[in-house]
């Protein structure tokens, strides 16, 4: 075997084993994007199991909200409100001093 023969014999081993640990380094890679990616999943449904607790909890307030909005009519401002709420509960009170 010439020295030419040799070296090429070197060269294409020395590529075979860059090219081998090219691929395993891909390989790795791809399985940690895989399993990112599947944490990622399962945060996303996790997710999407609170947001549909919380709308439940929402349509509770927004019917409250309603509520308390038929309550006050056009008021508007704090001490609006606060005064429709003393005019509730006077209402409330002078009904349970009729009662006794």
């Amino acid at each position: 075997m010439s020295i030419l023969e040799i070296v090429l014999v070197i060269m294409v081993t020395v590529w075979t084993v860059i090219f081998i640990g090219l691929g395993v380094a891909f390989f790795i890679l791809l399985k940690s994007i895989k399993s990112s990616l599947d944490r990622i999943n399962h945060i996303l449904e996790s997710a999407e199991h609170f947001t549909e607790g919380v709308e439940t909890v929402g349509d509770g307030v927004k019917a409250a909200a309603s509520s308390l909005m038929g309550l006050l009519g056009r008021r508007s401002g704090p001490q609006k409100i606060v005064n429709a709420i003393r005019d509730i509960s006077s209402v409330e009170s002078s009904k349970s001093r009729r009662r006794k």
